[in-house]
C-alpha cells in the first residue's frame, strides 16, 4: 500500500510539472503539402503562423533547416508576416510582440519537369533554446496525374497520382529488360522509415492499396537482389 501511495504522489508531482511548464510560442500548421503545375508558384500559407503565448515581446530565430529540392531548377523562399525573403535566404532573426501572432509562408518555384520539394523549417526562441519547433513543407508538381519513372530499362507507372490512403491504386511495371517477372516494392517515409513492403508483383498492371497517413513517401522496385527503379508516391486522405 505505501508503495502504491508513493506511486501516486510521484504522478501528481509529474503532472503538476508537466502542467507548470508552457511553451513561450506556438508553431500551428495546417497547410504543409500541397500539389500545383510545373513552371508554377506553389504556395503554401494558410493556416500557418507562429503565436506568442507570452505577454512580453519574444526573439526567435527562424530557419530553412533543409532545403531539398531534387530536380534541378526548383528553389524556395520564406515570407514571415508581409516580409518575404530571398530564396538564397535561410535564416532571420525575427520579434513577435506579445499576445500576437505572424503568418508564415512557404514558396515553391518548380522547374517544368514534374517533381517534388521538401522544405524544413525550425523556430526557436534565442532566448529559451529549449522552445524550439520544426515541420515540413512539401510540393509536388504533375502534368497528367501518372507520376512516370524510367530507371535501369524498367518503366513505373502510377495512378491515380496522389494516390488516396487505404485506396487501391495501379502500379504499372513494363519495358523490362533482363529482369525476373517477380518484383518487390519497398515503400519508405520522408525519414527513410520503412513504411509498407509489396512482393510477388509481375510485370504489368498491379493492383495494390497503401493504409499511411498523407505524405510524401519514396519507393524502391528490386528484382532479385538488384534494384531496377524508384521514384515517389504521393498519398493523401
Amino acid at each position: 500500500m505505501k508503495k502504491i501511495y508513493s506511486l501516486i504522489i510521484f504522478l501528481l508531482i509529474l503532472f503538476a510539472g508537466e502542467k507548470s511548464f508552457s511553451q513561450t510560442f506556438s508553431f500551428t500548421n495546417h497547410d504543409t503539402l500541397r500539389y500545383g503545375s510545373t513552371s508554377t508558384t506553389i504556395s503554401l500559407s494558410i493556416g500557418n503562423s507562429i503565436i506568442n503565448n507570452t505577454a512580453s515581446p519574444l526573439t526567435l530565430e527562424v530557419v530553412r533547416v533543409q532545403n531539398d529540392n531534387g530536380t534541378p531548377g526548383w528553389a524556395s523562399s520564406f515570407c514571415l508576416t508581409s516580409t518575404c525573403y530571398n530564396p538564397t535566404v535561410d535564416s532571420v532573426p525575427f520579434t513577435l510582440q506579445a499576445n500576437s501572432s505572424a503568418g508564415i509562408n512557404i514558396d515553391f518555384y518548380p522547374s517544368s519537369t514534374p517533381d517534388s520539394g521538401t522544405v524544413l523549417m525550425k523556430v526557436k526562441d534565442v532566448n529559451n533554446p529549449a522552445n524550439v519547433a520544426y515541420q515540413r513543407y512539401h510540393a509536388y508538381t504533375m502534368t497528367s496525374g501518372v507520376n512516370e519513372i524510367a530507371d535501369n530499362n524498367v518503366d513505373v507507372k502510377i495512378y491515380p497520382s496522389p494516390v488516396l490512403s487505404g485506396k487501391s491504386f495501379s502500379l504499372n511495371i513494363a519495358s523490362v529488360n533482363n529482369h525476373s517477372n517477380n518484383f518487390s516494392l519497398d515503400v519508405y517515409d520522408i525519414l527513410g522509415n520503412a513504411a509498407s513492403k509489396f512482393s510477388a508483383l509481375n510485370t504489368g498492371n498491379n493492383s495494390i492499396a497503401i493504409n499511411v497517413p498523407q505524405g510524401i513517401y519514396f519507393f524502391k522496385l528490386v528484382s532479385e537482389t538488384q534494384q531496377v527503379s524508384s521514384g515517389k508516391i504521393i498519398v493523401v486522405e
